[in-house]
C-alpha cells in the first residue's frame, strides 16, 4: 500500500475551522475513515503556520 502525502496550504487549513465550501472534504480527510484505510498523511509548512492567524484576523475584519 502506498502512502499519500497531502500538503495543506493556508486555505485548506482555514477550511478545517471555518464551515465554508470544502469544509466537509477537510473533515473527511481528517477522519479515520480516510486516514487509516487510504494511508493519508496531511502536512503543512512553517509558512502556513505563521500565515494562518493573520488569515483568520483578516476574515474576521472583513466579516467573513
Amino acid at each position: 500500500m502506498s502512502v499519500k502525502l497531502l500538503f495543506l496550504d493556508t486555505c485548506a487549513v482555514v477550511k478545517i475551522f471555518v464551515p465554508e465550501q470544502g469544509h466537509d472534504v477537510m473533515m473527511w480527510l481528517l477522519s479515520s475513515e480516510a486516514c487509516l484505510p487510504y494511508s493519508i498523511h496531511l502536512m503543512t509548512s512553517m509558512h502556513v503556520k505563521a500565515e494562518f492567524p493573520n488569515t483568520i484576523v483578516k476574515m474576521v475584519e472583513q466579516g467573513g
